[in-house]
């Protein structure tokens, strides 16, 4: 059992015999792969021998800038995806501790699970991904942003990159979510650590590192007020501007649980006289981490769709004021089809998420209704705690976004109130329809059958 070869072994098993517990991060891998090697290939197309200067330096900047933030995005979702999934495993990993493998042999066990599914995945994305840096490129030709005669290109660079980056981001999750999970001695200490991570208990080192990402979107906004807005460089105010709600929205993320367990405790009375209200609204306020999984998405959806596309309206007011301004139609295109993408992004996240965390329930389900509560009662609990996760994503993601749209607003000397809060509304209208929506189909998939039957699956 102390053999390497015998661990991979094991994982290999572990991965066929639980493939439907992979599905979650495997489509987050696969997803983020699409993401990053679109934008690979843009830097790969714009270091080509026969790019001109102008167009190598403008591929250059979109693949660096853009492609760097949808790099941030992407890992995030692939770590928290495979810390809610280790998380999940903690009392079948204590069994495997009580029965044989010591803690190094288990974390090289998970480790490698995460390897076999990510690294499957991600080969599964380049196809997609190359699919979707073609489309980019030519619309970055059609909006006049680069010549017509730039060529695509995939090489080593791109592919390699891609690949490399996906497999280690996963594996460094895996590691840290499987030290974690194993980190107590024995099995009842194991469960104990569940319970903790159940209830969304924080730890320190969490807490100072989300707070640090606050802290920076709040310095990213003050630099754009003080600084960047006042440049010749008129897209010196955007970069500035646009990385603020992205270091806020994903360092709010990070505090899902402790957010979800308050706002559950703030509408603990909506809860009076309906059993389904009463149920969701005790599970996010008692077990606020098994749900927060499905939040952090939520918030980062929110926030960084709302404050790019506030940020383009602005551009575009700019625009028709001064039509010889640089606010063209090019860059507007460009900003949409990032935030696009990466809402998409978060989107398929969320559904991905609630799919999982729901068909991870399905024995607690079964027993709930096993002990009296009709169908149609448990699928409204989960209908519920969507609504909740959804609410709380949205308030909390309006802050996140806050951190682009006041300075960049500011600085342009362009109050779009009334453009801005229609485009949060539609925002918040999506992110809704896909969480509550996502959920629904879930809980009814998972409690089609009788409850004995799911309570035998589970």
């Amino acid at each position: 059992m102390r053999a390497p070869g015998a661990m991979v072994g094991i994982a290999r098993r572990s991965v066929a015999a639980r493939r439907p517990a992979f599905a979650a991060t495997a489509i987050a891998v696969l997803l983020g792969t699409t993401l990053l090697f679109a934008f690979l290939t843009l830097l790969q197309s714009g270091l080509a021998g026969d790019v001109s200067s102008e167009d190598r330096t403008t591929l250059t900047m979109i693949a660096a800038v853009v492609g760097g933030w949808s790099i941030v995005i992407v890992l995030f979702s692939v770590v928290s995806t495979l810390g809610v999934m280790i998380a999940r495993r903690t009392e079948e990993l204590s069994l495997l501790r009580t029965v044989a493998l010591t803690r190094r042999q288990v974390r090289r066990m998970v480790v490698g699970e995460t390897l076999i599914v990510s690294l499957s995945a991600a080969v599964a994305g380049l196809a997609p991904g190359a699919l979707v840096g073609f489309g980019v490129l030519r619309a970055l030709a059609g909006s006049g942003l680069i010549s017509d005669g730039v060529g695509f290109h995939v090489g080593t660079l791109s592919i390699g990159s891609s690949l490399a980056a996906m497999t280690l981001a996963a594996a460094v999750a895996a590691t840290f979510a499987a030290r974690r999970a194993t980190a107590a001695a024995g099995a009842e200490q194991m469960r104990a650590a569940l319970a903790d991570a159940q209830r969304g208990r924080l730890g320190r080192k969490r807490k100072r590192f989300a707070l640090g990402l606050v802290a920076l979107g709040v310095v990213y906004a003050s630099v754009t007020i003080t600084v960047t807005g006042s440049s010749d460089d008129y897209y010196a105010a955007m970069s500035t501007a646009g990385s603020a709600s992205v270091f806020a929205s994903i360092g709010l993320a990070l505090l899902a649980p402790g957010l979800l367990r308050i706002a559950a405790g703030a509408a603990s009375r909506l809860g009076a006289g309906d059993v389904s209200r009463f149920l969701a609204l005790r599970n996010a306020r008692q077990r606020p981490g098994a749900l927060a999984g499905a939040l952090m998405p939520v918030i980062v959806l929110v926030g960084i769709a709302t404050g790019t596309l506030i940020m383009v309206s602005v551009d575009a007011a700019n625009g028709m004021l001064d039509a010889g301004g640089p606010g063209d139609q090019g860059t507007e295109l460009l900003n949409y089809l990032v935030v696009g993408m990466i809402s998409l992004f978060a989107a398929i996240m969320v559904v991905n998420t609630l799919t999982a965390a729901v068909a991870d329930r399905r024995r607690e389900l079964a027993l709930q209704r096993l002990a009296g509560s009709t169908r149609g009662q448990v699928e409204r609990m989960v209908v519920c705690e969507a609504l909740l996760i959804a609410v709380v994503g949205i308030a909390v993601g309006l802050v996140g976004s806050l951190a682009t749209t006041v300075p960049y607003m500011a600085v342009k000397h362009t109050w779009i109130l009334a453009t801005g809060a229609w485009l949060f509304a539609a925002v918040a209208a999506v992110a809704l329809t896909v969480t509550v929506g996502a959920a629904r189909l879930a809980v009814r998939r998972v409690v089609a059958e009788a409850p004995t039957r799911e309570l035998l699956a589970a």
